[in-house]
């Protein structure tokens, strides 16, 4: 299974300075040498880390949500996410300044999305109740992060590529090519690579001449 990447455990962002009054410093002349604070938060994220993935473990590549079984032990998932992270939320804002909680917060989201938008993105073929539940799901865990996050979501990498699958997953063929190659101010989705939405396109979309034209749209103008 996929796993949350190994970035969650390095956090440059999080220096001693960003720490609140509550975090240790070391004085020395070493500017390398790691503060008990940076490393409490290191061990913090990891364990985080972890438990996030285990959560996930549990929706099981979100695959045949079709199945109310299934479905439901995605929606268990993705609830036990957003749980751990209002509880993190709240547990490190009395321990972290707020720029700091912020940007582990953000750390720790980003990987869930880049994990589930992969787990997503491997489904070869996914059919429309399917899309219907995987886009609630989708959004459960942009609601979970907007809660924990407030105006902060803009420092997560891959908050706006995951807020778009939502769309992608409901949408006609038609909305899909509008977002594509019709709006004016550019390609809404282009954090999507070619192959990225060649293979969304296959598993939503049956094997129609509209398909056929749109695939073929992608290889000519998508990089």
């Amino acid at each position: 299974k996929r796993q949350l990447g190994s970035r969650l455990f390095l956090l440059p962002q999080l220096c001693p300075a960003s720490l609140s009054s509550k975090g240790h410093h070391r004085t020395g002349k070493n500017p390398r040498a790691w503060v008990p604070g940076q490393q409490w938060q290191v061990v913090q994220l990891a364990l985080q880390a972890d438990a996030l993935n285990e959560s996930l473990d549990g929706a099981d590549g979100f695959v045949r949500t079709d199945d109310d079984a299934r479905h439901e032990a995605c929606v268990r998932a993705v609830e036990q996410v957003c749980h751990i992270l209002a509880h993190l939320a709240n547990v490190w804002s009395e321990v972290l300044s707020r720029a700091a909680r912020s940007a582990a917060l953000s750390q720790l989201i980003d990987g869930v999305f880049d994990r589930v938008q992969r787990e997503i993105e491997d489904i070869e073929d996914i059919s429309e109740p399917e899309s219907v539940r995987l886009a609630a799901l989708c959004r459960a865990l942009i609601d979970g992060a907007n809660d924990v996050l407030g105006d902060g979501t803009s420092q997560v990498p891959h908050f706006f590529k995951f807020a778009y699958l939502p769309d992608i997953l409901t949408g006609s063929l038609v909305d899909i090519e509008y977002l594509l190659f019709e709006n004016d101010s550019g390609s809404a989705l282009v954090d999507y690579s070619r192959d990225e939405m060649v293979a969304l396109v296959r598993a939503l979309f049956a094997d129609t001449p509209n398909r056929r034209r749109v695939l073929d749209r992608l290889h000519r103008v998508v990089q």
